[in-house]
């Protein structure tokens, strides 16, 4: 994941770290009535705040799986953009509607 951010962005690991605890500590909230919109808007901000790391990601070629740069490259967005509209949907959906 360090690969995909933009090099201007400083602690990357660090900034990997939190986000996957963010993530885990986050989603419970999604079941608990008192707590789902706000969890909802929390997670639609925070898909569409890494949405650049993905594209940064197909510029660079990066391959998650060898953990190299000899990845698909903007292919990679054909796929991974209409995943993350469909999360962003998703979340929306269930956590808001």
């Amino acid at each position: 994941m360090i690969l995909m951010m933009p090099d201007l962005i400083p602690f990357k690991k660090l900034l990997v770290y939190i986000t996957g605890v963010l993530e885990i500590l986050v989603a419970p909230g999604l079941l608990l009535p008192q707590t789902k919109d706000i969890t909802a808007i929390l997670l639609i901000v925070f898909l569409i705040i890494i949405l650049p790391s993905n594209i940064e990601a197909a510029r660079k070629k990066v391959n998650l799986r060898k953990e190299d740069f000899t990845g698909p490259g903007l292919e990679y967005l054909k796929i991974r953009i209409p995943i993350q509209l469909f999360l962003i949907a998703w979340t929306y959906w269930f956590g808001l509607r």
